[in-house]
């Protein structure tokens, strides 16, 4: 007799009660979009099985703050229409925490955002930036240069100018610049969520952040490879947790993949104010 595979009598995965869309701004670069549609269209679709309306559109991933945050708002305004809610949640990363903020402070779109959650955003900045800056200007110029390259190729029809996202990534730009011209709204929820990996942790860092988190470590203090502890604390709620920057996008074994993922649903939830009691302990 043929063994037969054992079914689950309900194998769906579970529907949560969502009302809130949720939409997932990615940070600067193009290696989580490798095979896939953007770099957090995985995590839009996961949300998506449990009931969520997560969308994960894509703006210039080498372009400054000021230029992504007005893509965003498109992308935003859309989502409104097409769902006829009144307000989101931003989950938002890395770089992309800094567009949320700028979006909802100086483009006027409080009113129709309920939460911002950031999540391994350099709210005071990073100094592995100020770093890069610092080496020879022949190199800084060729790899600027192939950054917008490939930047443009990547979502043609859009700018680049990796120079000018790396000068606001600088804690003196943050401190000086930034931060005191985009101040929280009232109005809105926000939410931070800092990460740490390598040294002076028991969390595996990717290869490919390995110097980057001996580097940033010895100047900021515990970090998941691009970000510091430090600098991801914003206003707000605030947690951490143990994991890479790589890991926040999904390129991860599938069991820490997973478990990231449950991570953003147990935030979107909680910012609807629904989370049950099964995912508590997750």
């Amino acid at each position: 007799m043929p063994v037969l595979s054992k079914l689950a009598h309900f194998p769906q995965p579970p529907l949560y009660p969502f009302q809130m869309p949720v939409m997932l701004m990615h940070g600067m670069g193009l290696m989580g979009t490798i095979g896939r549609k953007g770099m957090m269209d995985s995590i839009a679709l996961f949300l998506r099985l449990h009931g969520c309306k997560a969308f994960a559109p894509n703006v210039a991933p080498y372009n400054h703050t000021e230029a992504r945050a007005l893509a965003w708002r498109a992308h935003l305004l859309r989502i409104l229409q097409e769902t006829g809610a009144d307000k989101v949640h931003l989950m938002a990363h890395s770089l992309g925490g800094l567009d949320a903020r700028y979006l909802v402070s100086n483009l006027d779109m409080a009113a129709h955002v309920a939460q911002i959650t950031t999540i391994a955003t350099p709210h005071h900045g990073s100094s592995l930036a100020t770093l890069f800056l610092k080496q020879p200007k022949i190199l800084t110029r060729t790899f600027t240069h192939f950054l917008d390259l490939t930047g443009k190729q990547s979502l043609p029809g859009t700018p680049s100018d990796a120079k000018k996202v790396l000068l606001q990534l600088t804690p003196e730009y943050m401190k000086t610049r930034f931060n005191p011209k985009v101040i929280d709204h009232p109005d809105v929820q926000y939410r931070s969520i800092s990460s740490r990996a390598g040294k002076n942790t028991s969390t595996h860092i990717s290869p490919l952040l390995f110097t980057q988190n001996r580097l940033l470590f010895f100047a900021e203090g515990e970090n998941d490879g691009l970000v510091s502890v430090k600098s991801a604390h914003w206003s707000g709620n605030t947690e951490t947790i143990n994991a890479d920057h790589l890991t926040h996008i999904c390129i991860a074994p599938k069991a820490i993949k997973n478990n990231m993922l449950d991570k953003y649903l147990i935030w979107a939830l909680e910012a609807e104010g629904v989370l049950p009691d099964s995912l508590r302990a997750a």
